[in-house]
């Protein structure tokens, strides 16, 4: 049975985690979650028994104190898939070679303005004036 530990202060390492479950039963592992790009804990943790009596003792911690924080211990749940930074599935590629788009130069799908001919500039030259972004020209 697998336990979720939250509220970990974030000193807590893996070796710490588990020696606080140790005394409830064999452990058969033990896990501070860690942020993947600084290596800093997440504050929580899992520890897996290898018996459902020993893990049904350790809940008995929820609410104590171990390192100047509270603990939150539970049963963890199954892991949902919300859809973040799981991969997404690969999309198969067309067989066919021969796609063409419509749209200027046949280069990429088409969209509602693709179809269209290019708008025409308004006013005269932008030779010394400012250009769309409101920025002087005069580098010509």
């Amino acid at each position: 049975m697998r336990l979720f530990v939250g509220s970990l202060s974030f000193s807590v390492a893996d070796q710490d985690l588990r020696k606080l479950f140790e005394p409830f039963g064999t452990i058969r592992s033990a896990r501070v979650i860690t942020d993947r790009d600084t290596g800093q804990s997440r504050g929580f943790g899992f520890v897996e028994f290898t018996t459902a009596d020993a893990a049904q003792q350790a809940l008995s911690l929820d609410g104590s104190s171990f390192e100047g924080r509270r603990l939150a211990v539970k049963e963890a749940e199954e892991r949902r898939n919300t859809g973040g930074s799981s991969p997404s599935p690969r999309v198969p590629q067309s067989s066919s070679p021969n796609v063409i788009y419509k749209g200027r130069n046949n280069n990429g799908p088409s969209n509602s303005f693709s179809d269209r001919p290019p708008a025409k500039k308004k006013g005269g030259s932008r030779k010394g004036g400012r250009n769309r972004r409101g920025y002087d020209d005069d580098w010509s």
